[in-house]
């Protein structure tokens, strides 16, 4: 029997494994409770960079700081940015995460498309 929510995967062994709900998603009411959220957060949209031998730091560090209030911010040269809480707590989001080729841009559209 299948619970509706929960994920079934199969590893490069044929090891197949049942991920419940509960580890996928936040229950609703956790939504709106503040102590419940991640310590950090990912701009939804990536920073979409020209070259990316020369990134805009300050775009994606501007972009990290808008869904991570009172956190410092800093942007290394590869575009990861390194988030300080005001608690002391630092955290890295990969450059993968936070910036978009032109190319990359293209290609998630195509997709969204069929």
């Amino acid at each position: 029997m299948t619970q509706k929510g929960n994920a079934t995967v199969k590893n490069a062994n044929g090891d197949i494994a049942t991920i419940p709900v509960e580890a996928l998603a936040k229950p609703k009411a956790d939504l709106l409770k503040p102590e419940k959220q991640d310590l950090i957060k990912k701009p939804v949209d990536k920073v979409l960079v020209t070259d990316p031998a020369n990134l805009d730091k300050e775009a994606i560090k501007k972009a990290v700081e808008e869904v991570n209030p009172g956190s410092t911010v800093v942007v290394d040269d590869k575009g990861n940015a390194t988030i300080t809480t005001e608690d002391g707590r630092s955290f890295v989001i990969p450059a993968k995460d936070l910036v978009k080729t032109a190319e990359e841009a293209k290609n998630a559209k195509s997709w969204k498309q069929h």
